[in-house]
């Protein structure tokens, strides 16, 4: 007579009810080897799950642990309902699952910080900007590739012939889908704000004597702007591709459950994000690259520029703006505490801030000898053509007068794509969030 065993008892059960090995592991959460296991009677259940599978099957622990009972056509016949008291096991190993996944997901996050701390002391300390993004590149990776594990064992598969725990189920994948989310927006965090180390400029140490010490890479005092700005930048991007394509794609696969009275809304917002998106993006486009163009063509095509047809032209305008410069440098004062006006420059020779230049031809025979004041001119430059004329001067005062201009517009720009910004997500939060969002 062959000896009945549990595992036997649970196989006859398990093919009664028409569930695979797999649909008994995942309701037990346990891996299918194990309940192959069981069957083939290399090891029995543990203790702990031995109520949870008798409330499975509808039978008793004690009828469970004979491994036979008196009515077993009844359970064959019968699909066994969840009691309060299966369901109440049901919900403690979810939470039980959910806990793990909870306490996993610290790693994922200590790797991440530990990139943080890495890039900190390796750029502060070691003054190693390059080696610190490395490093911290490698902990992020680290970080995110674990949670994905941890992610994947703890997600649970929903029976679509089985309703009972559904709700349970929907419930505990939109909890994990959500740690895991937080934890990958961590990391971009962290991420974004390292990134500008990969810029830094190599810097070179030498002694009091000039010789070569050692190299180092440094980013100098802004790593904290850029790296709060990349943040930003980086969390704006990532957050608005995740409402606007992946949250979608997790909702269509179950990993994150919405409520069936709030799914037209989430439709709604989503396709008021979109809109408001790609009007905002187009306006940043344009004024991103209105001021890319202004930063690269810089003041030099604004500049009025003065031309001189002829050498005598152009020496003796030279000469009449160096002494008007000259009369103003010596008019430079202050009032001392007797009330008595102090010249500064009275005593300084006139040509002290004049350098004599010599313009030769391509023989080396000398065209023109001329004073020039690098504190008036910019720019002078000759033509290779008709003995070097015409000659083309640009000033100083002209240069710095069309360059604050340029700066003024550029800060302008700056605060348009900021106002940009700012209107567009007040306008999401009061059509999303409004009266008319509340009737959807």
């Amino acid at each position: 007579m062959e000896k009945k065993t549990i595992g036997k008892f649970i196989a006859v059960l398990r093919k009664a009810n028409g569930m695979t090995q797999k649909d008994l592991a995942d309701r037990l959460f346990v891996s299918d080897k194990t309940v192959s296991r069981w069957e083939r009677d290399e090891c029995d259940p543990d203790l702990s799950l031995i109520p949870a599978i008798a409330e499975l099957f509808g039978i008793t622990t004690d009828e469970l642990l004979r491994g036979e009972r008196n009515s077993l056509e009844a359970t064959i016949t019968e699909e066994p309902k969840p009691s309060a008291k299966s369901d109440k096991q049901f919900k403690t190993m979810l939470r039980a699952r959910v806990r793990k996944y909870k306490n996993l997901s610290l790693i994922s996050f200590g790797l991440i910080f530990a990139g943080l701390i890495t890039a900190i002391i390796c750029h502060n300390v070691f003054h190693k900007a390059i080696l610190a993004i490395c490093l911290t590149t490698l902990f992020i990776l680290s970080g995110a590739i674990s949670q994905y594990i941890f992610g994947a064992n703890a997600f649970i598969p929903k029976d679509e012939d089985d309703d009972a725990y559904e709700q349970q189920i929907n419930q505990a994948n939109t909890t994990i889908t959500k740690i895991a989310t937080t934890i990958y927006f961590f990391a971009i965090t962290v991420f974004a704000f390292c990134f500008p180390l990969a810029f830094s400029p190599k810097r070179t140490s030498v002694d009091i004597n000039g010789n070569y010490v050692h190299h180092y890479y440094h980013s100098g005092d802004n790593w904290l702007n850029w790296g709060l700005f990349c943040v930003i930048i980086g969390l704006t991007v990532c957050g608005l591709a995740y409402l606007l394509f992946i949250k979608p794609r997790l909702i269509n696969k179950s990993m994150i459950t919405v409520p069936r009275n709030k799914e037209n809304l989430i439709k709604y917002r989503r396709k008021l994000l979109g809109i408001i998106t790609a009007i905002s993006c187009g306006i940043l486009l344009i004024l991103i690259a209105s001021a890319f163009i202004l930063t690269q063509i810089g003041p030099m095509p604004f500049v009025h520029k003065e031309t001189y047809e002829s050498l005598d032209e152009f020496k003796n305008a030279m000469i009449e703006d160096q002494q008007e410069f000259l009369e103003e440098y010596r008019n430079l004062h202050y009032i001392d505490k007797d009330g008595n006006t102090v010249y500064m420059y009275s005593d300084t020779p006139d040509d002290f801030m004049l350098k004599q230049k010599t313009l030769t031809d391509f023989s080396g025979n000398t065209i023109l000898e001329y004073s020039y004041n690098s504190t008036l001119y910019k720019d002078i430059s000759f033509s290779n053509k008709d003995g070097r004329t015409p000659v083309t001067v640009i000033k100083n005062d002209e240069y710095n007068n069309v360059r604050s201009n340029l700066n003024y517009i550029l800060q302008a720009i700056v605060i348009l794509i900021v106002l940009d910004v700012g209107i567009s997500i007040i306008i999401f939060f009061t059509k999303a969030y409004g009266k008319k969002s509340k009737k959807i």
